[in-house]
Parts: C-alpha cells; sequence; structure tokens
C-alpha cells in the first residue's frame, strides 16, 4: 500500500487531452455507415494546449482520421 501512494505521489499521471471533443465522437461503436461512404477529418490543437514545450516546442499538433466503407 505504501508502495502504491508513493508512485501515486511522485510520479505525475497525465491523460490524454481531449480540446474542443465531445465524449460521444470519441466512444468507438459497431454502426456502419452507408455503402460506398468516404469521410476524412482533422483536428487541430493550438499549441498552449501541448503538455511541455521543452519536449515538443511550439508547434500545433494535428489529429486525423480516415473512414472508408466498401462493402455492401
Amino acid at each position: 500500500m505504501i508502495l502504491f501512494i508513493w508512485v501515486c505521489i511522485v510520479n505525475h499521471i497525465k491523460a490524454q487531452y481531449m480540446y474542443g471533443t465531445t465524449g460521444l465522437l470519441q466512444m468507438p461503436t459497431a454502426e456502419m455507415q452507408k455503402d460506398k461512404t468516404f469521410m476524412f477529418g482533422v483536428g487541430a490543437l493550438s499549441s498552449q494546449i501541448i503538455p511541455s514545450k521543452e519536449w515538443w516546442g511550439n508547434y500545433y499538433t494535428l489529429n486525423y482520421y480516415v473512414n472508408i466503407t466498401i462493402f455492401p
């Protein structure tokens, strides 16, 4: 128990940054799109959101996706 408390205090645990998104968009489902559907998108995180400027610099971070439904 003492080891667990020590690990929690000493180590800094960081979660993923979710900036400008809702929880429903991040939840995977088994729903399929219509046939022959092509979707793409890009999300940009500003440089103020990045956890440490010493590691990453002053850059924008991109999150992109592609979704293709080809089966009938």
